[in-house]
């Protein structure tokens, strides 16, 4: 039987894979320098819900320093490297009681 630190290993190096791969897509069309961080995202998202956002941090520690030195795209790989935190950040952001302060949180 594996471990639960042998699927976590395995989920993040797959996610991580994928989301270069996007990003080396988003790289080959015009419209990828904003579709291709965007859709990287998202991939990585299961790896924040289900192993929490230590792994998800390394994740996109990983895909950002992969994408800054493969992509031959550097605004698309400077796009996921400031934005690709969100998801971890994000139930944080929800947590804040104010409704006018979370809004301006969520959408800064």
């Amino acid at each position: 039987m594996q471990s639960s630190k042998t699927k976590q290993i395995a989920l993040c190096g797959v996610t991580a894979a994928l989301a270069l791969v996007v990003m080396f897509l988003g790289a080959a069309i015009g419209i990828g320098t904003y579709a291709g961080p965007m859709i990287a995202v998202f991939v990585t998202i299961p790896v924040v819900y289900e192993y929490g956002n230590k792994a998800g941090f390394m994740t996109w520690f990983a895909v950002s320093v992969l994408s800054l030195i493969l992509v031959p795209d550097k605004e698309l790989a400077m796009v996921y490297l400031f934005f690709g935190w969100y998801p971890m950040s994000q139930k944080y952001l929800y947590r804040i009681k104010a409704k006018w302060l979370r809004t301006a949180a969520i959408w800064a």
